[in-house]
């Protein structure tokens, strides 16, 4: 299982490029190394990310549907306008009679359900668009039931693709129905609802693949038939298009014991006989080959096995014979997980070994420390942390009691924002970026969805938008008192972490801070209400912030 955090956050970055990104593009969007996306990305799985291209090109997938019934007491789905997701609804939100608010209960409790509570409407616009046939033009009738036959033939409204397979439910691997929604009928429809090729491509993959594993049959396994190995694959197994090494008719002499203990040729024996067990001391081994292929995946390496001489290709993975020229296709092994491991995934009882090691700060309780979600933690008014936050509360609010402080610990967020800030000091020429804790003053209807999936401008920027459409966080208590909801004990309001960078001074119209850089597509990390003595900050990029604490404090005293 993978962190749902995590999960949003490479959906969001997916989506904001277009639903699809190169793996090396996606590593350098969202910080990580190599291994930790690979492992993020299988640990989640093909129905939230599809890896294409020899594991190359990662595409968002998603199972969110929206609503297709015109009348609904409620679904599990999400009832919006498609027209207005299309861009082509021109009644407004007053008149029609669909919802255009992703964000009204309703939806967020379906987004959530989904992990998908981070994406903004342009974001989920595209998940949407490349995994929901709903929004597709109608498939022609005459076509699927007259033998591929239309008498409108290219001159149809309708696309001339199968039914069954927009349904991801065709029982025919080798059907004589078009699957093609990228030839020139079928484009042409596409671009009259607004799904460009893009987009039409990246639907076309997904549904590729539904179709092929709605059709692969469990494999058997001596005899039997394992469904747990068959599931174990599909969690597991790093690279999704490669077909399965069958059972050798002609057993391997030398017995492994475990997964691990593999060579790459015991792994790739059924697919390619160039690797020749035992002949020669040559042979590379299955750690040797992972270090080189962690060093760079893009590398092509030379080796002899036995008497003959090949070269490896880890992008495409093919094995060549450099003398007679022959190709195979390689596979890197599945991850090994033990029966144990198995079990711990299972009962949930294991912490997700897919994420990063990024330790929570070393304060932190440890018996506090929950795999999804928070804990809120109230710390002692004796510590030097509790006297710290007082005294910059204090520096503005001298005359305001504090009733408690409490330390808001969510490892899925702060994992986040630790990658964030080794991708902005990446962005950075390796320069540390700026970082501030800085107050906001919230609605307390709002807390808990803050503690548990940060701050949306489109709740915590509501009062205001006069430096740009973002979550507005102020250098003095006092500024953030004014937008504090007050109740019979007092306010609330939070101290978070927030990583400002390189700001300028804000605009009403920003929807995201102006270009620093234009040759490199660079902008700016913030917006400030004055660039040489900033007491506003506006962040347009969730993942900038870390809500670090509650302050709840007493009415003003009065002497």
């Amino acid at each position: 299982m993978c962190d749902p955090a995590v999960s949003s956050f490479l959906t969001q970055t997916l989506c904001a490029h277009g639903g699809r990104l190169g793996l090396r593009e996606l590593q350098e969007n969202v910080g990580l190394s190599a291994l930790q996306l690979q492992d993020t990305l299988s640990a989640a799985g093909p129905r939230r990310f599809l890896l294409l291209e020899g594991g190359q090109v990662v595409l968002a997938v998603t199972d969110a549907r929206v609503c297709v019934r015109k009348e609904c007491d409620g679904c599990d789905r999400l009832h919006l306008c498609k027209q207005h997701l299309m861009g082509r609804c021109h009644l407004g939100p007053s008149s029609c009679k669909y919802s255009h608010d992703i964000m009204n209960a309703e939806n967020k409790k379906v987004l959530k359900n989904h992990d998908l509570s981070g994406l903004s409407e342009n974001e989920l616009q595209v998940l949407l668009l490349q995994n929901d046939a709903f929004f597709l033009p109608d498939t022609c009738q005459l076509y699927n039931k007259k033998g591929c036959h239309c008498k409108h033939q290219s001159n149809c409204n309708k696309l001339h693709v199968c039914y069954y397979f927009l349904k991801g439910k065709c029982k025919f691997p080798q059907c004589l129905i078009s699957h093609n929604l990228l030839d020139d009928h079928a484009l042409r429809l596409l671009e009259t609802v607004g799904i460009d090729g893009k987009i039409a491509s990246n639907f076309q993959a997904i549904y590729d693949y539904k179709h092929v594993e709605f059709n692969r049959a469990p494999k058997k396994v001596y005899g039997k038939t394992s469904q747990s190995i068959f599931a174990l694959r599909e969690r597991f197994c790093i690279w999704y298009f490669i077909p399965e090494i069958t059972r050798m008719s002609n057993p391997c002499s030398s017995k492994v014991k475990h997964l691990k203990d593999l060579t790459i040729s015991h792994t790739t024996q059924q697919r390619s006989q160039g690797f020749e067990e035992g002949t020669s001391t040559t042979s590379p081994s299955s750690a040797v080959i992972e270090n080189l292929y962690q060093a760079d995946p893009c590398a092509i390496v030379p080796f002899q096995a036995g008497q003959h001489q090949y070269e490896l290709n880890f992008k495409e993975m093919i094995q060549t014979n450099t003398h007679f020229k022959t190709r195979r296709q390689v596979c890197r092994r599945p991850k090994f997980v033990s029966p144990e491991d198995v079990q711990k995934i299972k009962t949930g009882s294991q912490r997700d070994s897919s994420i990063p090691n990024q330790s929570c700060p070393s304060h932190w309780d440890a018996s506090a420390l929950p795999d999804f979600g928070y804990k809120a933690v109230v710390i002692s008014n004796t510590t030097s942390e509790y006297n710290e936050i007082k005294q910059l509360f204090h520096q503005t609010m001298k005359n305001y009691s504090i009733l408690k402080i409490q330390r808001i610990q969510n490892p899925s967020l702060w994992k986040v924002f630790q990658w964030q800030k080794e991708k902005m000091k990446k962005e950075n020429g390796g320069k540390e970026v700026q970082e501030k804790r800085l107050f906001h003053g919230a609605d307390v209807t709002f807390m808990e969805t803050v503690c548990s999936q940060n701050f949306d401008w489109r709740i915590c920027g509501s009062n205001g938008t006069n430096y740009g459409k973002g979550s507005y966080f102020a250098r003095d208590a006092c500024y953030s008192h004014t937008y504090c909801q007050s109740t019979l004990q007092g306010h609330s309001m939070f101290v978070a972490r927030v990583l400002v960078g390189d700001y300028v001074k804000g605009n009403a119209a920003y929807v995201r801070p102006p270009m620093k850089c234009a040759a490199k597509l660079w902008l700016y990390d913030s917006c400030v209400d004055n660039e040489f003595n900033p007491a506003v900050f506006v962040v347009f990029e969730k993942h900038q912030i870390y809500p670090e604490y509650i302050i709840e404090k007493g009415r003003k005293c009065i002497l």
